[in-house]
């Protein structure tokens, strides 16, 4: 999916900045008297005006693209948790294939076995509470080549559009494939 609408985006982009602004103008003289509460107040309603704008964004919208989803403050990366990675060979990694996000090292391991890693790429989900959402394959169909199968089922793009639209992941675990992590 692409974005929507470029008026749209560009609209509600405005009003991400301006809401926060103008509800700043009543509460000003709290920031002489009170700083910290200021602060915190001034925080909560940034993160309420993306949320509401963000849901509004995505209102009619079937699944959001990652590009889409790293508007909305989504973290994205990799997990390198090969034992033998460097950091030389995964930036050589993102630069050969275009990578938009980064690849942290794990080499020994330490994430992987608290996520129960067995498979590159394996994919995981944490929602913005903390809690895994969704754990396994990028789709429902285990190989790279060829065409993409009408039927094919892309999960990460799912459950990411089901979490944005406030619903629950309908699919929280899928079976993994790709080769397997060679841990130290």
């Amino acid at each position: 999916m692409k974005i929507t609408s470029w008026k749209r985006a560009l609209g509600l982009g405005f009003l991400s900045w301006l809401l926060p602004f103008l509800f700043a103008f009543p509460l000003f003289p709290l920031k002489q008297a009170n700083q910290p509460l200021f602060d915190t107040v001034m925080s909560l309603a940034v993160i309420a005006a993306a949320a509401l704008l963000g849901k509004r964004y995505f209102r009619g919208v079937d699944r959001p693209a990652i590009g889409e989803a790293l508007m909305l403050g989504v973290v994205w990366l990799a997990i390198n948790s090969t034992s033998d990675a460097t950091a030389e060979g995964n930036k050589k990694w993102i630069d050969e294939h275009g990578l938009s996000y980064p690849i942290l090292s794990d080499n020994d391991g330490n994430v992987g076995h608290m996520y129960d890693a067995k498979n590159t790429p394996e994919m995981y989900i944490v929602d913005k509470t903390g809690v895994l959402a969704y754990m396994g394959g990028i789709d429902n169909q285990p190989t790279d080549s060829g065409p993409v199968n009408p039927d094919t089922v892309n999960y990460v793009d799912k459950a990411l559009g089901e979490l944005i639209h406030g619903q629950s992941v309908s699919v929280s675990e899928s079976q993994p494939y790709g080769c397997h992590v060679h841990y130290k």
